[in-house]
């Protein structure tokens, strides 16, 4: 009897849609990110604790940037391409359209704003030698932007295998490039390799959206740009909330404590960014599927609380490795980086809240919920620049990075408690 439920627990994995498409969105982005974190371990030894730093400034400035530009195409377009492929499949061309539109002029014009404001932002870090790294973050910021809505499409259309191969390929230029760019150019160089992958990713990412295109119907419709643009706002909002908090955090970080403290921070989020890889991987599949499924209320239920499990099953297992080995995993950086082992072990600690907030955000999003989850994201994001403007600026700076990642971790915590209780008020599936 326990050897036939067996089987056909493993029949019905094997035959999961669900377990398909997390495998190779964990597989791809998994491989990725281990290439990504090889390659910041090469770049922070060549460039040392400061011109890291330097780094982490610039990079952060273009993931915020550019997330800010896509606004929120990345999850709107999942949610439009997988609910248009149940239901209508000849408007899916005119959301690539319209979703490829919008990325381009948006974050176009941010790439312009920046290169005009270069200078001014520069020089309020303190840090005048930054604005020619600015300025080239211009390019970077489009490849970026129009690669998370590429994604978001891709999401959508459920081909979880290529986006994985994307990541891997991309992740693999980064490293490799990275070696010698940085040896013999050094900030520049490093940034010069980050283009490259991310001009590559772009390139391959919609060579599989162009091969999707041609299994659809003849469009039958207009442009989908104002029900996009309509939908994506309160999104928009969101990712620009959690952008101007994280970035303008990273900007206090540099002016009151120290580019050196930037640096510890940077290095913190990617090993954070590690440990919650698999929730991570799986956003786009979780918000997918729920979207493919709102109008079956049982199975959309039970992908909730599978992706739940989920997560935080695969958070606890690498936040007990990363806290144990904290100290080596620090040395891996070099030894100008003081005081990092405790800012990585609070920071990943905060995954494991984030692994149960993403399935929820997720949900929101796929029943319509916009405004509500932007109103608690706006709340939580206002609260923590404030605390860590107060703090920074009361207590001289010292030991900022570990001060930026405990309001973090406590502001977190409350924002998934208030998701909790908004789900229990509104009366969602019981």
């Amino acid at each position: 009897m326990i050897e036939t439920r067996l089987k056909e627990f493993v029949i019905n994995i094997k035959t999961s849609r669900l377990f398909k498409d997390s495998f190779w969105a964990v597989f791809g982005n998994g491989l990725g990110y281990v290439l990504l974190l090889a390659a910041g371990m090469v770049v922070a030894n060549f460039l040392g604790k400061d011109v890291y730093g330097e780094y982490g400034v610039v990079k952060t400035t273009m993931v915020y940037m550019a997330s800010f530009a896509a606004l929120g195409l990345g999850f709107t377009s999942t949610k439009y391409v997988a609910q248009y492929i149940s239901e209508d499949k000849s408007q899916i061309n005119s959301i690539i359209k319209s979703t490829t539109l919008i990325a381009f002029v948006s974050s176009s014009t941010m790439a312009i704003t920046l290169m005009l404001v270069a200078g001014e932002l520069s020089n309020f870090l303190g840090e005048p030698q930054l604005i020619g790294p600015f300025r080239y973050l211009a390019l970077i910021i489009v490849l970026k932007a129009l690669s998370t809505a590429g994604i978001g499409i891709l999401s959508g259309f459920g081909s979880f295998k290529d986006i994985g191969k994307c990541n891997v390929v991309s992740g693999l230029i980064m490293f490799v490039a990275a070696v010698p760019l940085t040896y013999w150019g050094g900030l520049n160089g490093a940034l010069f390799a980050l283009t490259g992958s991310q001009l590559i990713l772009l390139l391959q990412i919609y060579y599989y959206i162009h091969r999707e295109k041609k299994h659809l119907p003849q469009q039958k419709y207009g442009s989908k740009t104002k029900e996009l643009l309509l939908f994506s706002v309160p999104v928009a909002l969101q990712e620009s909330s959690y952008t101007i908090c994280n970035w303008g955090a990273i900007m206090l970080l540099s002016k009151y404590s120290s580019v050196g403290e930037v640096g510890i921070y940077t290095i913190a989020a990617q090993w954070n960014s590690i440990v919650l890889f698999i929730p991570s991987a799986l956003s786009n599949v979780v918000l997918s599927h729920l979207a493919n499924t709102r109008r079956n209320k049982e199975k959309h239920n039970k992908t909730m609380k599978t992706m739940i499990l989920v997560n935080l099953a695969c958070t606890l297992f690498p936040f007990l490795i990363v806290c144990l080995f904290s100290s080596h995993i620090a040395s891996l950086y070099g030894e100008s980086f003081v005081g990092l082992p405790k800012v990585l072990q609070l920071f990943v600690f905060s995954a494991i809240i984030s692994s149960c907030t993403n399935v929820l955000n997720s949900e929101l999003l796929s029943i319509g919920k916009n405004w509500l989850l932007f109103a608690l994201r706006f709340g939580r994001d206002v609260i923590i620049i404030g605390l860590v403007y107060a703090f920074l600026t009361n207590c001289g700076g010292i030991n900022g990075a570990y001060t930026y990642v405990l309001i973090y971790i406590v502001m977190m915590f409350l924002y998934f408690i208030a998701l909790i209780f908004c789900r229990c008020k509104i009366g969602w599936q019981k």
